[in-house]
C-alpha cells in the first residue's frame, strides 16, 4: 500500500513537472520572439572604413519617464552591437571622413511586424551620402523606410538647424564624433522636457 502510494506521488509529480516545464518553455518563446533583433549595417565596404555611426536610443514616450542613451555602432570600419530592447525612438548621428555630417530620426514602429528587423543601410547616390532604417523584411526589396537628410558639411549642418551656441554645436559634435562604448552605455532620464 505505502509502495503504490509512492508510486502515486512520483507520477503526479513528474506529470505536474512535465506541465511546469511546458509552461516555462511556452513563456520564454514568447519572449524570445518579443525581443528587438539585433541591428544590421549594409553599405560599401570603403564608405564605411571613413564613418563613424552613433546611435541614441529613446525609451518611454510621456514625461517625466523618458530615457536615453548614446552607443558607437560603428566606428572606422569597426562594428559594434547595440544593446536595443524597449526602444520607442532612434537617433542615428553618422559621419563621413569627419567632415560630412547626417541625422535620421525615426520611431521604432515596426517592432510588432512579424517580419521586424533592424537593417540600417549606407549608400552613396550622386556623391552624397545617406542612411535608410528598414525595419521589415518585406520591405527589403522595394527599399521602404525611413531616410536620413543628405550628409552636408558640419558648418552647413549647424546654420540648416539654425544652431549658434557653441554649447549646443558641442554637443552636437560628440553625437557625430565621439566613440561611445555600448557595453558601458546606460540610460538615462531625460532632463528638461
Amino acid at each position: 500500500m505505502l509502495e503504490k502510494f509512492t508510486k502515486d506521488i512520483l507520477m503526479t509529480i513528474e506529470s505536474n513537472s512535465k506541465f511546469y516545464l511546458l509552461i516555462i518553455l511556452i513563456l520564454s518563446f514568447t519572449n524570445c520572439t518579443t525581443m528587438e533583433p539585433e541591428f544590421e549595417l549594409y553599405g560599401d565596404t570603403v564608405l564605411l572604413q571613413n564613418m563613424k555611426i552613433n546611435m541614441l536610443s529613446i525609451k518611454e514616450e510621456k514625461y517625466p519617464n523618458r530615457e536615453s542613451k548614446i552607443e558607437t555602432f560603428l566606428y572606422d570600419g569597426e562594428k559594434y552591437k547595440i544593446q536595443n530592447q524597449n526602444v520607442v525612438n532612434y537617433e542615428v548621428y553618422f559621419s563621413y571622413k569627419d567632415s560630412m555630417v547626417g541625422v535620421l530620426k525615426f520611431e521604432n514602429i515596426m517592432k510588432w511586424a512579424n517580419d521586424y528587423i533592424n537593417h540600417l543601410y549606407v549608400y552613396k547616390e550622386k556623391d552624397t551620402i545617406y542612411i535608410q532604417y528598414i525595419g521589415r523584411e518585406t520591405q527589403i526589396k522595394d527599399k521602404k523606410g525611413f531616410i536620413s537628410n543628405p550628409a552636408i558639411p558640419l558648418s552647413d549642418f549647424y546654420k540648416k538647424e539654425k544652431i549658434i551656441s557653441n554649447v549646443v554645436k558641442e554637443e552636437f559634435e560628440k553625437k557625430f564624433f565621439k566613440y561611445y562604448n555600448p557595453n558601458t552605455a546606460s540610460y538615462k532620464k531625460i532632463q528638461g522636457e
